[in-house]
């Protein structure tokens, strides 16, 4: 056995047991606010200062390299928020990066360029994943989902001082085609053990895409055409192509530098003159051979396929056309003929799904052997079959041919395995770390911690099944290793050139991750106009004569188009965990409060809003294909929800709150689509919306989204804290507090500044000011805020009713959490040091001084009250099991500037089936029980009984109002 030999069958039975919780460290990295590779040189903020005051946690730095540790992961998350840190400017002046990969070179109609870009990273990861790093007499082990374990043991190598044989790296595989951040996350890991002397685990999560993009681009390229002298250029911008961890940068280890070889480029294409512009060669860079090859076919067959595309010709017959090797074009010719290539639309795969676009690409390659001599070496051609779901924008690879004239043949089911999961990672954007605005319930960490389990190794991504053979992934794999690197080279181009083929979309950088489908499908199908208004037109005096001028130029904008209609998602498309999310979105945002006319279907829609405009009825959000929203793909359900713009390209009405609901973070509002495209299809017929001109004409609402509606997601605010952030997103964004409870102008749009949340009057009930603007006698406190939204009823301020009785009912099924942060947020705009009024717990006596008939008409007011309402509401009366808890002397509707509230009370009652809680009694209306007179009577009278020290309402509004709530209950 030799010596190598021997070391290598030593660590593995000397690889130790997973350390549990009670032994483990765990961390979390706190990056510079500026840091970036730049050919090669590491630029940073650097660190001036930092503190750390929390029990239970420890500050770790090194250099520009700093972290928090701490015994469970919520204390190093909270540490992590708590300390202080001071940050210096960059020595050196970051670079605006041109990672852009547009076609932007061509110059005239017979020149076409493209740039490619590479990035260091290729994601983050696929979903949150724990990396542990431990040393045990003098070796390590790391637990990582790593995809390139000899680039990871040589960055540990430098960073822990030890030679590679004493590192092992559990988990992942141990090659890949690109380093994703488990590695840095490992470096992390290893780094904060070797400083603590402890093991230690970090999460591997997308607080770590700040690492994608402070490494940038590993290698780029510019290729041009000019077809006036069938010329190509190729200039090789970036050379540093393998960046290490980022922690060895921070912490100022020197990391292992290989020395940049001559390159080989070829180009296997007869062109009448090709040059290559190479950077400088046989320099020390963080660099890799395999890699340059690589990403270097990767630019020029994509390229290619680019050029056939233009040229209108087959991209087969085009590479057979000038494919200047022999060999090559066999090669080709063989492998299109086993796959059953046809030249133009008949060579796409066919799909009998709506919901799936096929695409069928190819690439090829042909590496010299010895000293660059292109006769020898290997080739290699790919075929790529795939299907790209126009939902999710999730890619399948189906089948793949691949030819190669030398080496062994790869196990065709592995080579799929391996793109599959490194190139077309399934879309999960529900199980990425969220920030902590957008997070519901407990977090999967926080799970772990208590369970004493620590996952360290990814999951493998489900076999593929092929389409010719249906067999499925064989359990005993071939090694990567075993296969020619050689054979790999063109399968990144072919699988772009295929979902090119797909969807029309040309990536010319990695990865291709359904996100960026989806993105590049909303964008394509979006009619916002791009450019954000530098600067808005004031809300002023002057918005009303402005809009008339908005509607005609609307007229000349671009008409919103309509979007493709798809099949109703399958019912398993979506996890229950996301469905679940949904429901929650949904309870937060109340979407069946509109969504359902009283008495009618939930979600199916008909429920009428009363407008100065006009009346618009709520539509039918059940996932019905042709009332509802089942033939809505996510885009179109994205765009209504931020733009409101409906899949047919109609605006729509902001009484549909979407300029709350632009504040909606992506994982909520895919949830969300999941949770409704879950629910039962239901048939009602939409109502149409009965408005006067102008707002008949929907186009003018253009105009009215350009001076009033933002479409920015909600951004925390860094000076606040998480409850308060959280708070925000839910009171602003789902919850739309403001909607009801801040007044709006003459064109219908919320008044923003000192105005918000200062109180409206909403469709017969009044939405009290919530701000220090309440006339409520006592403070809205915190505690008082969270004991009405979680009860439905709070004893200093009283019972929700009318509109509020629903929303209390739908945040009865949020955690307890989030009802506490939308209380907190609340109360930060409302004075909590104004001092409460007196309260009266039993009626005051009628004021003195008053003429006979004000007089006779409050006496009529008591005598009801004490036939009628005493027994409940009188804490001197009579003991009763219908004692109302709550003193109508803290009632905020009484102390109100107008009687909206209690008349409406008075006449429908408050009833607690609605809001379902134990803790909130029920009042009956009296609307059948006293006529208009006896009503005005009781109003005045509970006003100058309960809330003495305020105005009396007047006779003229009161009369007016009970007839017109007995007429008109509202739509609540």
């Amino acid at each position: 056995m030799s010596e190598d030999t021997s070391k290598a069958v030593q660590r593995e039975s000397h690889v130790p047991c997973k350390p549990g919780p009670e032994d483990m460290l765990y961390g979390v990295a706190l990056r510079p606010p500026q840091f970036q590779l730049i050919n090669g040189r590491f630029v940073s903020s650097r660190l001036v200062k930092a503190e750390l005051v929390l029990s239970g946690a420890q500050l770790i730095v090194a250099d520009n390299f700093v972290a928090v540790v701490a015994q469970t992961p919520e204390q190093a998350r909270l540490g992590a928020r708590q300390a202080k840190l001071v940050w210096n400017k960059p020595e050196a002046s970051l670079v605006a990066v041109d990672n852009s990969t547009s076609q932007d070179l061509a110059t005239h109609k017979e020149s076409y360029g493209s740039r490619f870009a590479w990035p260091n990273r290729i994601r983050w990861g696929e979903s949150p994943e724990w990396v542990a790093a431990a040393e045990t007499q003098g070796r390590w082990t790391i637990w990582a989902p790593s995809n390139s374990h000899t680039r990871l043991r040589a960055d540990l190598s430098s960073m822990l001082g030890c030679s590679v044989d004493d590192i092992e790296v559990v988990g992942g595989h141990k090659t890949g085609i690109s380093r994703t951040c488990a590695d840095d996350a490992a470096a992390d890991a290893a780094l904060l053990a070797k400083l603590t002397k402890r093991s230690v685990s970090v999460l591997l999560d997308e607080a770590y895409q700040d690492v994608v993009d402070g490494l940038g681009v590993a290698q780029a390229n510019r290729l041009n055409y000019a077809s006036s002298d069938r010329s190509i250029d190729q200039k090789v911008e970036q050379f540093w192509n393998s960046a290490p961890a980022v922690a060895l940068l921070l912490a100022n280890i020197a990391p292992a530098l290989n020395r940049r070889e001559v390159s080989e480029r070829h180009w296997p294409y007869d062109f009448d003159r090709v040059s290559i512009e190479d950077g400088p060669s046989e320099q020390e860079a963080y660099w890799d051979l395999e890699q340059d090859r690589l990403q270097d076919v990767f630019a020029r067959e994509t390229f290619v396929d680019e050029l056939a595309d233009k040229d209108g010709c087959d991209p087969i017959a085009y590479r057979l056309r000038h494919l200047n090797d022999e060999r090559s074009r066999e090669l080709l010719a063989s492998v299109a003929a086993k796959a059953g290539w046809q030249p133009g639309d008949a060579n796409r795969p066919v799909s009998d799904k709506v919901d799936i676009s096929t695409g069928r690409g190819v690439a090829c390659s042909q590496q010299g052997g010895e000293q660059g001599d292109q006769s020898e070496g290997v080739r290699s051609a790919w075929i790529v079959d795939l299907e790209v779901n126009k939902i999710t924008g999730d890619i399948t690879l189906k089948r793949l041919v691949v030819g190669q004239d030398s080496g062994p043949a790869p196990e065709q089911e592995f080579l799929k395995d391996l793109l599959q999961r490194e190139l077309l990672s399934v879309s999960r954007p529900l199980l990425l770390g969220q920030t902590a605005y957008d997070q519901w319930g407990s977090d999967d960490s926080a799970q772990i911690s208590a369970s004493g389990e620590l996952p360290v190794e990814i999951s493998r991504l489900p076999s593929v099944e092929d389409s010719e053979s249906g067999s499925e992934v064989s359990a005993q794999k071939a090694s990567m290793e075993q296969v020619s690197p050689e054979v790999f080279y063109p399968a990144i181009s072919a699988i772009g050139n295929a979902i090119h083929n797909a969807t029309g979309v040309r990536f010319r950088s990695l990865p291709f991750s359904a996100e960026r489908i989806r993105g590049a499908a909303l964008q394509g199908a979006s009619s916002v106009p791009a450019a954000e208004k530098s600067r808005r037109i004031k809300r002023n005096g002057f918005r009303a004569a402005a809009a008339v001028g908005l509607g005609v130029a609307a007229m000349a904008w671009p008409w919103p188009k309509a979007m493709v209609p798809v099949s109703r998602p399958a019912p398993d498309l979506y996890s229950q965990a996301t469905i679940e999310r949904g429901r929650l979105v949904a309870e937060a945002g109340d979407c069946a409060v509109c969504h359902t006319e009283i008495g009618g279907i939930e979600n199916a829609g008909g429920r009428p809003f009363e407008t100065p405009f006009g009346t618009v009825y709520s539509s039918n959000i059940t996932p019905d294909e042709k009332q509802g929203i089942g033939s809505w793909s996510f885009e179109a359900f994205n765009r209504a929800m931020r733009h409101g713009i409906s899949r047919d390209g109609k605006h729509l009405y902001p009484v549909f709150p979407y300029t709350a609901f632009a504040k909606i973070s992506d994982g909520d509002m895919q949830a969300l689509y999941a949770y409704l495209m879950a629910q039962k299809p239901e048939t009602q017929v939409n109502k149409a919306a009965e408005m006067s001109f102008p707002m008949s004409y929907r186009p003018i609402l253009a105009g009215w989204n350009t001076l009033n509606h933002d479409p920015k997601p909600f951004e925390p605010d860094a000076s606040k804290s998480d409850l308060w952030n959280r708070g925000a997103y839910l009171a602003e964004g789902l919850g739309h507090c403001s909607a009801c409870h801040s007044p709006r102008d003459l064109l219908g749009a919320e008044k923003k500044g000192s105005n918000y949340l200062a109180g409206a009057l909403v469709d017969g009930w009044e939405a009290p000011a919530l701000s220090s603007l309440s006339n409520a006698p006592k403070p809205w406190t915190e505690e008082d805020l969270f004991q009405y939204l979680r009860e439905g009823r709070s004893v200093n301020h009283g019972v929700a009713g009318g509109p509020m009785a629903p929303v209390v009912a739908g945040l009865a099924n949020l955690p307890e959490t989030d009802v506490r942060a939308i209380a907190h947020y609340v109360a930060s705009f409302s004075d909590q040091s104004a001092v409460a009024e007196a309260v009266l717990t039993t009626p005051a006596p009628l004021p003195a001084g008053l003429d006979e008939a004000s007089l006779a008409a409050l006496g009529e007011g008591q005598r009801i009250f004490d036939s009628g309402c005493a027994v409940c509401h009188d804490e001197g009366g009579l003991p009763s099991l219908t004692r109302a808890d709550v003193p109508l002397g803290v009632n905020t509707n009484l102390h109100s500037n107008t009687p909206d509230n209690v008349i409406q009370t008075i006449l429908y009652g408050v009833q607690a089936k609605t809001l379902e809680l134990p803790k909130v009694g029920m009042m009956p209306g009296f609307k059948q029980d006293y006529d208009d007179g006896q009503v005005v009577a009781l109003v005045k009278y509970l006003r100058s009984a309960f809330a003495p020290g305020k105005k009396p309402w007047s006779d003229a509004d009161i009369r007016s109002k009970v007839a017109d709530y007995r007429a008109y209950p509202g739509t609540h």
